[in-house]
């Protein structure tokens, strides 16, 4: 009995942890997405387009990826962060 109630509180507090991480990195990838938007607009600015073989035009492709591997609630991150939790059965975390 002691052993269940210490296993569901451990499994309880991983939800928690996950929760909470994805919380943070989705708020980190709507930052990062605002500066990469911000920095076009800059670009724009300056230069008048976006040259699409461009050096920045490539930046932005880079940038965006990396702000949609932070975004937590695009479902393919949020599963490979879940399954991060191997111990953890993965149905879980469907809501």
């Amino acid at each position: 009995k002691a052993e269940e109630s210490r296993k569901q509180q451990e499994l309880e507090r991983q939800k928690i942890q996950l929760l909470e991480k994805n919380a943070a990195d989705w708020e980190k990838s709507k930052l990062v997405k605002a500066f990469i938007e911000a920095k076009k607009v800059l670009h724009i600015k300056e230069n008048s387009s976006v040259e699409p073989d461009s050096e920045f035009a490539q930046w932005l492709a880079w940038a965006h990826q990396h702000a949609d591997r932070l975004d937590s609630l695009k479902e393919n991150v949020l599963l490979s962060k879940s399954l991060k939790f191997g111990h953890i059965p993965i149905q879980i975390w469907t809501v």
